[in-house]
């Protein structure tokens, strides 16, 4: 019995597939909030404000405030990481006193510097409630995402998969343009539902935190940046799983096209061999995913084996969801009648 070499991606197409799905999730979401956290003052603000600024340029306070080093909480100022000494000595000049991790600042009437103080505050409050409205705007608009254009990359990885045939035999096929574009179909397909799915989950999350922080007006507009920074973090690196695991069932698919086109149907299930294999161990390991008892054994395209005994469900090597096993097509097949 021969087995054929195991079908590869090139680690490039798959690469630009994972970008690309991470492209997209910015693109269809958090670029918006990110251009709106970006927005930048107009340049001719007017003489009003230009005075206002050059009389605060000295006060290490309100640059503090205005560069997002401090917040006001609504009680004390508070430091995003840690106050510098010559911060905390501008607080101890003006009377404030350490509470709790925050400089509570008395009010002073007539005193210019704190008239700057709290005026800066009140702007950075104003200047976060008009962002923040503006991002509920942009969330509460948005109801679809764009459409995912990968049709090109996904064209180029099936084009770049090598055939799952032995080659020393003298065996080939040529893929017809039907399975060719059936399987780029499948991919995009998947893709769109897979990342849609996401794009939609994470603008529910950003649509109701967004609604609550426009009423209470309590977030920085830094925090509501980092917020997004981690939201996209999170975003993208399912977007980036998600394109890895469509690249492993494509890869899968287009093994079962290739055998299937020389008239071969059989092929032995091959795990990675590492302690990831389902299961991992323990007392319930024969319940459940089981991928190590299938490693090894023989199976058919067409009647693929029970990975999940408890659901019944059945399905061949990289079909499942994060399985990494691949199918070893069998090409001496004298013992099957084919």
């Amino acid at each position: 019995m021969k087995i054929a070499p195991p079908v590869q991606l090139r680690t490039a197409i798959v690469k630009a597939l994972e970008d690309k799905a991470e492209e997209y999730v910015r693109t269809a979401l958090f670029q918006k909030l990110f251009d709106i956290l970006d927005e930048k003052p107009p340049k001719n603000a007017g003489a009003e404000l230009k005075n206002e600024e050059d009389k605060a340029s000295n006060n290490l306070i309100v640059k503090a405030i205005r560069e997002g080093m401090i917040y006001y909480d609504g009680r004390s100022f508070k430091a995003y990481k840690k106050f510098g000494v010559r911060l905390a000595k501008e607080f101890q000049k003006l009377g404030a006193v350490l509470r709790n991790g925050g400089y509570h600042l008395p009010r002073r009437l007539g005193d210019p510097t704190f008239e700057l103080i709290w005026a800066e505050v009140a702007a950075q409050r104003t200047r976060a409630a008009n962002k923040l409205a503006m991002l509920n705007a942009a969330l509460l608009a948005q109801t679809e995402a764009p459409s995912l254009d990968i049709r090109t990359e996904v064209e180029n990885l099936v084009d770049s998969i090598s055939t799952s045939v032995n080659s020393s035999l003298g065996i080939s096929y040529e893929m017809d343009a039907y399975t060719r574009n059936r399987l780029v179909d499948e991919y995009v397909m998947d893709m769109e539902k897979y990342s849609k799915k996401l794009i939609r989950q994470a603008n529910i999350e950003l649509k109701t935190f967004v609604a609550a922080e426009v009423a209470t007006v309590n977030l920085t507009e830094k925090a509501l940046g980092q917020l997004i920074s981690d939201r996209y973090g999170i975003a993208a690196r399912h977007a980036r799983f998600i394109a890895h695991q469509e690249s492993t069932m494509a890869r899968e698919r287009i093994n079962r096209v290739g055998a299937e086109k020389v008239g071969f149907r059989h092929y032995v299930w091959q795990t990675v061999g590492d302690y990831r294999v389902r299961p991992e161990g323990g007392k319930k390991s024969y319940m459940g995913d089981n991928h190590r008892r299938l490693d090894g054994k023989v199976f058919s395209f067409d009647d693929p084996p029970i990975v999940d005994r408890i659901k019944g469900r059945k399905c061949n090597p990289g079909e499942d969801f994060g399985c990494r096993c691949t199918a070893r097509v069998i090409i001496d097949d004298e013992h099957y009648e084919i």
